[in-house]
């Protein structure tokens, strides 16, 4: 049986997204992909990175396809800017869950931690501050 081929573009990843069984795996296979790697997860925005999360239905998942996709942005130079970008897409209920996978990928936190700090409740800042603690002390 043949599979169709799929154009490498954002918008594509999303569409099988929402139509896979299993979104983590479908974007794992893609990452393993060259090409899509090359046309898609290298040069993903924060923008585009959080349209991927956001359009994993089961929000609980949403923090683990972050820090799946965090490893393939930019060439793996994942920063605040993608931290931040996931942190506004989701319910505010998974924001601590997505900083605990997402502060340790961060590349700059040692310098842009603040900016990060500034996204967050005085409640995420308490529940958070273990999670910046242990990334900076890396």
């Amino acid at each position: 049986m043949a599979v169709a081929f799929v154009e490498p573009t954002v918008d594509n990843l999303i569409r099988d997204i929402q139509n896979s069984v299993s979104p983590l795996g479908t974007v794992r296979d893609r990452m393993d992909d060259g090409k899509w790697r090359s046309l898609v997860f290298d040069p993903l925005t924060p923008q585009q990175y959080a349209r991927v999360i956001k359009s994993v239905t089961i929000e609980f998942d949403q923090p683990d396809m972050a820090a799946l996709m965090a490893t393939s942005v930019r060439g793996g130079r994942y920063t605040h800017e993608y931290v931040v970008a996931a942190l506004r897409s989701v319910s505010d209920w998974i924001r601590t869950s997505m900083l605990s996978k997402l502060l340790p990928l961060c590349a700059d936190l040692k310098t842009s931690a603040n900016v990060i700090k500034s996204e967050l409740t005085e409640w995420e800042l308490v529940c958070s501050q273990r999670y910046f603690d242990e990334s900076l002390d890396r």
